[in-house]
């Protein structure tokens, strides 16, 4: 592993010196007494984070979820525009107390409409 010494200068060693702490979920299948796997569709389930930039960074993941929050959205009823290459035009995002499916979603807005706080509106 590449690494900056005390003087500043890179360094490129010659031997392992570093230890990588990273586990995935079938590491400890072995040592589970009973397991499932699921197969879901992937675009409604899973968005992998791994990289702080680029594939799987968090602006892919922050697109995902958008899309599929969009998606939710138009399953209700309501009209998101999307952009020439048919991705939502804007940001969407559907709060984990207000829904968790694009079902309860839609039932929920049945009723009435829900309260819309949009980004610039935030303090953190």
């Amino acid at each position: 592993m590449p690494f900056v010494d005390r003087k500043g200068e890179l360094r490129k060693p010659e031997a392992p010196n570093a230890i990588k702490f990273e586990t995935f979920i079938f590491d400890v299948l072995a040592l589970a007494q009973a397991h499932v796997a699921l197969e879901v569709a992937r675009a409604e389930e899973f968005e992998p984070l791994k990289n702080a930039k680029g594939p799987y960074s968090p602006e892919t993941v922050q697109a995902a979820l958008s899309s599929l929050h969009a998606s939710w959205l138009e399953r209700a009823g309501v009209e998101i525009p999307r952009d020439p290459q048919g991705r939502p035009a804007g940001r969407y995002e559907v709060g984990p107390l207000t829904a968790l499916s694009a079902e309860e979603l839609k039932r929920k807005l049945s009723s009435g409409p829900l309260p819309v706080v949009k980004q610039d509106e935030l303090s953190l």
